[in-house]
């Protein structure tokens, strides 16, 4: 496994240092995400046998091709936390070795796939703190939805599945309308509260499977899994539609503005996330040619 994987997380785990044998009773063991697509996310160990693996029904899952269906476990035994290897294919890693059985130690590395976590014991102060973290990380700091990097990895997670399991998969982007205009005339602040208030209004119109995420600027991503791209199109359309209907109050004056919006379905033909993204990104700007305030797939 390439050291550089865990050289990475040097500075990272200035932050984590070990802590004392003699761990307090109200400390709770717990894996921290410290590099891949879940980075931040915490995963407390509460019961007796916790499992790691690709499948829906693992206690933590990991949408990775690396990772095998049941890949590990987490179990109490004999006054210690062990990780077990399920016999996975590309084996278990702890400290950059790979293992089969394990008692953890405080500040110990755990690779599995491309996902490193740390075991460490944890107070209740301190599991706010990385939840804090972890939404920081995960966060757009404007409109409260997922972040570039964040919509990004769900992207790909996503996309693996739909690929492994041969489900449908579309995606929408879409963009305010001469945005650069708006700024321009009301002023920034006011185009933030147009990209605020526009967020909410599109969150309230999907579903809770579905994945919302700010591209950067006024372009954002939806990820609707289980979905044809006619089905997505006519949520593009609905979103399309509320939208360009809503009025919004800026300097006491009533805006209104439009999007254009391009839909995506996930094909064989398809290599990449990149390139699924692309293909709506090209279909956005189609919209755009074609007078914009409308979708296009």
């Amino acid at each position: 496994m390439p050291q550089e994987n865990f050289d990475q997380t040097s500075a990272t785990n200035l932050a984590l240092n070990r802590t004392p044998a003699n761990v307090a009773i109200n400390r709770q063991p717990m894996l921290v995400v410290l590099h891949g697509p879940l980075l931040g996310k915490t995963f407390t160990i509460e019961q007796p046998v916790l499992t790691i693996g690709r499948s829906s029904q693992c206690d933590i899952q990991i949408e990775d091709d690396n990772v095998s269906r049941k890949h590990a476990e987490i179990n109490f035994r004999d006054g210690l936390v062990w990780l077990t290897d399920l016999q996975s294919t590309n084996g278990s890693y702890v400290n950059s070795k790979r293992v089969s059985e394990i008692p953890l130690n405080d500040g110990d590395l755990v690779l599995i796939g491309r996902v490193l976590f740390k075991f460490i014991h944890s107070s209740l102060v301190e599991n706010r703190f990385f939840g804090q973290m972890y939404s920081l990380a995960t966060t757009d700091f404007l409109t409260g939805i997922a972040n570039r990097q964040q919509i990004i990895n769900l992207l790909e997670q996503e996309f693996n599945r739909a690929r492994r399991y041969d489900r449908p998969l579309s995606v929408l982007i879409y963009d305010i309308d001469r945005f650069k205009e708006i700024n321009d005339t009301y002023g920034h602040l006011a185009g933030d509260q147009m990209l605020i208030e526009s967020s909410r209004i599109v969150k309230d119109h999907l579903r809770l499977e579905d994945h919302y995420g700010r591209l950067g600027g006024d372009e954002f991503l939806v990820i609707c899994p289980e979905t044809p791209v006619e089905h997505a199109l006519a949520l593009g359309k609905r979103i399309q539609v509320v939208l360009s209907k809503t009025d919004f109050l800026v300097k006491d004056k009533i805006v209104f503005f439009t999007i254009s919006v391009g839909a995506a379905a996930l094909s064989l033909k398809v290599a990449s996330p990149d390139e699924f993204s692309l293909l709506a990104d090209q279909a956005l700007y189609r919209a755009k040619n074609a007078g914009r305030n409308q979708c296009a797939s």
